[in-house]
């Protein structure tokens, strides 16, 4: 090792690069303290540790260590050269995303070096890793050597890191290999491709004891096992049991030699390296065989039908592709069939899909041509066994063979993309309109990209059973967001460094674009700002094209500065991540793709409004605008109005829901759930068993509403037990959710109630075949837990009292009887997962309770955000009797003395004085209710604190409150607090109280105070209520914190992942 930071402390670093070196020890018994220690004189170096031993766990400490954007990994045996980090950092700077790095690798041997014979079956552990001295992309055979590669730091935290099951020691002792080739695997899977850096060499130390026969033979055969997923054999599709013929003819062939050779006393050492080598293959592929035999059976076989399709250059072409790539991502078998003109027909794989491209034997489009393409169709679609046909648009003639492909028993689905040329409603309308509406009604689902479209199918005379929205989606891991330093370099690399701002548009240069409409409006723009600089990518800036020559008359005409034509872009991400507004000035567009990887980047978006299209995408304010007008002017307005707005928070809660929207993995599941439900294979839907003390008014209570209610999930259904009645118990019914009533009264878990209890859920869990079971709270949790444990059931915890808490502490803030939670840890040991609303929980139950920490789950409580807007009420004040001008200072909750409403009181007594005019309004009920009022009474506060009593929607109370209050002295996360906040309401809460601490930045966006200490909450009231910009900047971040954390649609979704791992 010292050798290795010796040299890497020669290693040229680049201007103003922050870095550093993490080292992990794991378990190691030489001297590499001391070395570390001596290296941290002359290097950013930290050393941290490793207590589990395994190299892939070691790997995966280093990755949560780590601070940097990139990483690069290497071993303690190796010696870079000096261009080494430089190399990876340009690179990286090149292409911020999309491309993992990797670079050679020699071999230095320590003793005699292995016969040529030997080395050319070693693995490159070994014999080293050379692709040459060009850049280059990874062939999809090879992966890079775990000694010298590196990936974004984000891309690998998405992928989960390295697989801990797989590596050398993962079990002590053992040689398994493949954890990196894993984790490239998966890298490529999420569509990134691995970039070859002949600059950024090393040479490796293979010391003497790894150069022997036996240890090349364990690691080749370790090696291929692991490298099944690489395997490119000619006979790859022609196997038995799994298990590819030619892995079968080495096997055999080297065998023979090495056995003949051992006889014959000659040098068997390439045979027996290479029988071993196919060993690990036979193990490998038979493992995966065995694994995905369940699986085959229900694999979809899908054929795709393109009119056009990439490397030809359009948005429906390219997003047939993505969706396509992203299907198979997900296990599904998916063939495209194109059209190739009257080029010969070839079958080719482009970009790991395959893809038949037909003769149409005519160069110019016509309709004969339309007929040959349909009939190919036809024929090459019936020879095959896709079980789903699905057309990527049409023209009308392929209405001609729908009926007869469904004769067949294909299935068969029409994506319709562009209003007035592949909608059913313009398609009918056209002559013989009769004849293509008798085709149409052969279509088993149309999948229309926006809503618009989806209205006009149902003019059309389409069922609405047979319609269904899915719009496109983009790769999103490609578009990411970059620190200011970061774009700064990019702009860099790409030679715009002296731009202050950098408009960007992406499209073909054509007249449907609207290009002569942008630049109008540039020349506005660039009016205000000299120095802003307008690129155009897209393919067509060339002077074969009238119109690319037409835009540049206007350009010199009016004397345009800094419009730059990049031409085609074979990747649109780094242009994405630099630019400051995105600007779309298409008069004809299906989708608009680009609008989607604009707003993923968090860049603002302008666009011109185009009915169908821009409201269905354009759905955050805070990303983008629509501009409604014509007129080049409004245009340049709403550009320089978004470019002037700097709101970063709120771009990035409005990027992140945009990202899961239309995320292409999240696209490609609806349209296998279409598949599916088409061939009677839908998946039954899990079914999950909630289980409940009450349904009365409480947070548990509104918890458990809030997560059926957020469900839009149909592979999941929902059940309830509970016992006694409550308010809750309607408004589950409204929702059509099954209820299970175990006793009609509220019981004790102490009581005889409970064995009857459990029986009773015992039949329900068996009779409806119940899948998970969820419980919401101590007694529910007893009575789920014991039933399901029974029926084999797996059970999720949800933690939302203070069982887990110290009884002392308890009693000291209001527990009347914490000994009731004295056999929690019991309990825990029958939960299969457990969810808890607090750092602190979570901590107490690894540590306290020795729970695995594997099992437990951080999660805060969600609540819907829709419709959560602070407007003011003026009907609610004049109900409340409070004046117009009057400040509210809103406290919500249960009152009780955990509650500590005593003090709202104190505080309004001290506040008066400051601010006589201002109304605390404390809503809720409770045994402390009257003594409340007492003291209401006895400081004369009538006027000045209101006691409104229960509030059906907190919401209302919020849209006319300044300020929420709530100094608990025991809680775990209040939705009252969380509700306030999503009304971008600021908010003081009490400090070290439940999972505030960890929850809310003080200052920033809320108030952290001692509940103890009155005139500190007094203080920071008046300092809110007297500066309107500090409340309205704390509640704007305060919402934008919940719209991260809290959103019941993000929690539903958790949790739906958390049910399926269980069930699995």
């Amino acid at each position: 090792m010292a050798i290795t930071l010796h040299h890497i402390a020669r290693c040229s670093i680049p201007p103003n690069l922050q870095w550093e070196i993490v080292v992990v020890n794991n378990h190691c018994t030489d001297a590499t303290l001391r070395v570390v220690e001596v290296a941290q004189s002359m290097l950013p170096l930290r050393s941290i540790e490793e207590p589990r031993q395994g190299l892939s766990r070691a790997r995966n400490a280093g990755l949560r260590a780590a601070k940097g954007q990139l990483v690069i990994f290497t071993d303690d045996d190796v010696k870079p050269c000096v261009e080494w980090i430089a190399s990876y950092w340009r690179a990286f700077m090149s292409n911020p995303s999309g491309y993992f790095f990797g670079g050679p690798v020699e071999s230095e041997f320590e003793g005699a070096r292995p016969s040529e014979e030997l080395l050319a079956v070693a693995p490159y552990s070994v014999r080293g890793f050379d692709l040459g001295a060009e850049e280059q992309a990874l062939p999809p055979t090879k992966t890079f050597l775990s000694a010298n590669w590196a990936c974004p730091l984000f891309m690998i935290q998405r992928t989960g890191g390295f697989d801990e099951t797989k590596g050398l020691n993962a079990v002590p002792g053992s040689q398994t290999a493949g954890e990196e080739t894993d984790l490239m695997c998966q890298l490529r899977r999420a569509g990134w491709d691995g970039l070859y850096l002949p600059h950024a060499r090393l040479t490796h130390t293979v010391p003497a004891e790894k150069s022997r026969v036996e240890h090349i033979a364990a690691r080749c055969e370790a090696s291929a096992s692991a490298n099944v997923p690489l395997y490119r054999g000619r006979t790859q599709w022609l196997r038995l049991f799994g298990v590819p013929l030619g892995v079968y003819k080495t096997l055999v062939v080297s065998s023979v030699f090495w056995r003949a050779a051992t006889i014959l006393g000659r040098s068997a050492d390439r045979s027996y390296v290479t029988m071993r080598s196919a060993l690990g293959s036979l193990k490998g592929f038979r493992a995966q065989h065995l694994a995905g035999k369940r699986k085959a059976t229900h694999r979809l076989h899908v054929l795709m039908i393109a009119i056009k399709f990439p490397p030809y250059f359009a948005g429906a072409a390219i997003q047939a592709l993505s969706l396509a790539k992203a299907l198979q991502r997900q296990g599904v078998e998916v063939e495209f069939f194109t059209d190739n003109d009257h080029e010969p027909s070839v079958t080719e794989s482009y970009q790991g899909v395959m893809v038949f491209r037909a003769c149409t034997f005519l160069k110019t489009r016509n309709k004969l041509q339309e007929l040959i393409y349909v009939i190919r169709i036809f024929l090459y679609a019936a020879k095959r066994r896709h079980q789903v046909v699905h057309f990527h648009s049409m023209r009308g003639f392929e209405s001609f063979i729908f009926p007869l492909l469904k004769l067949m028993g294909k299935r068969v689905i029409v994506k319709t993309t562009l209003v007035g040329f592949d909608d059913p409603l313009a398609i009918t309308q056209r002559k013989m309109g009769w004849i293509y509406r008798w085709g149409l009604r052969a279509v088993d689902r149309f999948a229309c990209i926006s809503r618009k479209l989806c209205e006009l199918c149902r003019q059309a005379g389409i069922p609405p059973s047979r319609i269904v929205y899915i719009p496109n989606g983009v790769q999103t891991s490609r578009f990411t967001p970059l620190a200011p330093e970061d774009k700064n370099d990019v702009k860099r690399t790409l030679g715009l460094h002296d731009a202050r701002f950098i408009c960007l548009s992406v499209g073909k240069v054509e007249a449907r674009k609207g290009y002569e409409f942008l630049l109008r409006a540039w020349s506005i723009i660039q009016g205000h700002l000299p120095t802003a600089v307008l690129l155009i990518g897209g393919p067509g800036n060339d002077a074969t094209n009238p119109y690319y020559r037409h835009l540049c008359d206007i350009i010199e005409k009016d004397g345009l500065r800094n419009v730059v034509f990049l031409g085609q872009l074979e990747n649109v991400a780094p242009y994405m991540q630099i630019s400051d507004a995105f600007l779309f000035c298409s008069e004809r567009e299906g989708f608009g793709t680009v609008m989607i990887e604009a707003m993923a980047t968090q860049v603002p978006l302008i666009a011109k409004e185009l009915p169908g299209v821009t409201e269905d995408i354009i759905t955050e304010p805070a990303l983008g605008r629509a501009c409604a007008s014509n007129s080049p002017e409004e245009f340049a307005r709403d550009t320089l109005s978004m470019l002037m707005t700097d709101e970063p928070n709120t771009r990035a809660a409005a990027s992140l829901r945009i990202r899961k929207r239309f995320d292409i993995q999240a696209i490609a599941q609806q349209y296998i759930d279409v598949y599916r439900r088409l061939l009677g294979r839908a998946q039954p839907p899990m079914r999950v068993l909630h289980v409940t003390k009450t349904l009365q008014l409480g947070g548990a209570e509104a918890n458990l509403y809030y997560l059926i209610h957020g469900n839009h999930r149909e592979d999941i259904e929902h059940h309830v037990a509970f016992t006694g009645t409550g308010p809750y118990e309607e408004r589950l019914r409204q929702l059509r959710v099954p209820l299970c009533c175990v006793n009609r009264r509220e019981a004790k878990v102490r009581s005889l109630d409970s064995l009857l209890i459990v029986a009773r859920l015992v039949s329900y869990i068996n009779r409806h075949r119940i899948d998970v079971v969820h419980t919401h709270n101590y007694n529910g949790h007893v009575w789920g837990s014991l039933a399901a444990k029974l029926c084999g059931v797996p059970v999720v915890e949800h933690v939302h009292d203070p069982r887990y808490e110290d009884a002392r502490w308890l009693r000291e803030r209001g527990v009347a009887r914490p000994e009731q939670f004295k056999h929690a840890r019991v309990f825990a040991g029958l939960s299969d997962a457990i969810v808890v609303l607090t750092p602190q929980n979570k901590e107490r139950l690894q540590q306290g309770f020795g729970i695995d920490g594997q099992k437990i789950y951080l999660q805060y409580n969600g609540i819907p955000l829709d419709g959560h807007h602070s407007e003011d009420h003026g009907p609610l004040r004049q109900r409340l009797g409070i004046a117009p001008h009057q400040r509210v200072i809103a406290a919500a909750g249960r009152l009780s003395p955990e509650k500590n409403f005593t003090l709202v009181v104190e505080i309004a007594r001290l506040l008066r004085s400051h601010r006589p005019k201002a109304v605390f309004v404390i809503a809720g009920d409770g045994p402390q209710r009257q003594m409340l009022e007492q003291q209401i009474r006895a400081e004369g506060l009538e006027t000045s604190v209101k006691l409104v009593g229960f509030f059906r929607q907190l919401t209302d109370l919020f849209a006319v409150a300044d300020v929420f209050i709530q100094p608990s002295l025991r809680e775990l996360h209040s939705l009252a607090m969380i509700e306030a906040m999503s009304m971008s309401v600021p908010v003081v809460v009490s400090r070290g109280v439940g999972c505030n601490d960890a929850f809310i930045t003080d200052g920033e966006n809320g108030f952290l105070l001692d509940p103890h200490w009155p005139q500190d909450w007094v203080d920071v009231l008046d300092w809110l209520l007297s500066d309107e910009e500090l409340r309205r900047s704390v509640g704007r971040r305060g919402r934008v914190l919940v719209e991260q954390e809290c959103d019941i649609r993000t929690n539903t979704e958790r949790f739906a992942r958390l049910y399926q791992e269980l069930k699995h």
